[in-house]
């Protein structure tokens, strides 16, 4: 499950396409069930129900400092909108992908 690795609050940047254009914002993120995350956009949403999507998500979020034992978790999410309104989304993860990186300072 993603929020062993990732913040159940964090940001994502979201990218879609619209009338074979790439739209791309970011949007806060709650992971509130297994395979569902909450998008909360700053402005208004620019996506649809049905729509795929991708988004990325990593776990510095809210860090201030870094260090050398800083474990860096990305996860590249493909999703489906599920529940649309002009300031948020409901999604289902259809598949993930999530990587480790040492950091080395």
């Amino acid at each position: 499950m993603l929020s062993n690795f990732i913040p159940r609050h964090t940001y994502a940047i979201v990218s879609g396409y619209e009338n074979e254009e790439i739209v791309s914002i970011v949007a806060g993120a709650f992971l509130f069930e297994p395979y569902k995350i909450v998008l909360y956009y700053p402005k208004v949403n620019p996506f649809k129900e049905n729509q795929k999507i991708t988004l990325h998500l990593d776990n510095r979020t809210g860090m201030e400092t870094y260090d050398r034992d800083l474990k860096v978790y990305r996860a590249s999410v493909k999703a489906t909108i599920e529940e649309n309104s002009l300031e948020k989304s409901i999604i289902k993860l259809e598949e993930y992908e999530l990587v480790y990186i040492q950091m080395r300072l």
